[in-house]
């Protein structure tokens, strides 16, 4: 076949389209592997490229994969302003990959290995990463200014995470792992965060209002200066937790374990505070002022400013 590129460039194949990777399939059979190269400005939507056993060490610039089945190992590989809108990659090894300004609406990852992923303001509506894994000791998986919400993390384990500025607005978070992540800045309204770990998160000056944090460890996590109105955090574990300027006002505390030196100019209006245990009795109902401006150190004493 004239038409059909070498068989050691399975990379031309893919950047003349969907028609170039059928006749060179046809013509070689599938590659078992496809490493290195720029794939750019074509249209590979829906293809089927999951009897490709590794692609790795490729770039992708302006590239619609969207509804494409991804290999079982698609590792570090760079996206550019590419629709990855429905594909799927479950229980694949997503090692490296990195989207900048992308789409992923509705896609399938779960069960995958995403350690050292980064996603830079992409569109993750709906996205399916429950179980994923993302276990980075030191950095973990960075999802800055992306768009998470009613993502599905069910059972994900993504410490030392980057949620920074995300918006993860009704986003399932149930049994995840985010201990140590960081969240300034981001949107988690509605979300729920039952049973999750964020010990040691740095959540200061995020919003959690209307979200469910039952039974979830919160332990020396920051919460300086954000917005937890209306959130269940009963039987929570706040032990050593930062509240300084935060608002819990009709928050549900029955429970809770909650450190009492860390409770600055903390709004507690209408909280229920049944059972928590280390607040002082002379909190109920009691409300402060929220700080606009960054948080301070925690407090040695218990400061609240009363009605």
């Amino acid at each position: 076949m004239n038409d059909v590129v070498s068989e050691n460039d399975p990379v031309a194949a893919l950047n003349g389209g969907k028609e170039s990777w059928s006749a060179y399939v046809e013509e070689y059979g599938v590659p078992e592997k496809i490493r290195f190269g720029n794939i750019e400005h074509v249209d590979l939507s829906g293809i089927d490229l999951s009897g490709v056993k590794e692609m790795s060490s490729l770039s992708f610039n302006n590239v619609n994969l969207s509804d494409a089945k991804l290999p079982p190992c698609f590792k570090n590989v760079f996206l550019a302003h590419s629709n990855l809108d429905r594909v799927q990659a479950t229980n694949s090894d997503l090692y490296g990959l990195e989207l900048n300004r992308g789409s992923m609406v509705n896609a399938n990852l779960s069960g995958s290995e995403i350690k050292g992923a980064r996603f830079f303001k992409v569109n993750m509506n709906q996205i399916d990463l429950s179980g994923v894994s993302g276990d980075g000791r030191i950095q973990g998986v960075s999802f800055q200014s992306s768009n998470l919400t009613a993502a599905n993390m069910e059972n994900a384990k993504l410490p030392h995470a980057d949620f920074n500025h995300t918006d993860m607005t009704a986003a399932n978070m149930m049994n995840a792992d985010l201990s140590n992540s960081s969240w300034h800045l981001a949107e988690v309204e509605g979300a729920n965060l039952v049973g999750a770990n964020m010990k040691g998160a740095e959540a200061a000056n995020a919003v959690f209002s209307n979200s469910t944090f039952v039974g979830a460890n919160l332990s020396q996590a920051n919460f300086c200066a954000s917005n937890l109105k209306e959130t269940d955090l009963s039987q929570t574990n706040a032990d050593g937790t930062n509240f300084n300027h935060t608002n819990l006002s009709n928050a549900n505390l029955t429970n809770m374990k909650i450190s009492t030196d860390k409770l600055f100019s903390t709004v507690f209006t209408r909280a229920n505070l049944d059972g928590a245990e280390g607040v002082p009795v002379q909190l109920e109902n009691v409300s402060g002022s929220v700080s606009d401006h960054m948080c301070a150190p925690a407090a040695s004493s218990l400061a609240l400013s009363l009605p």
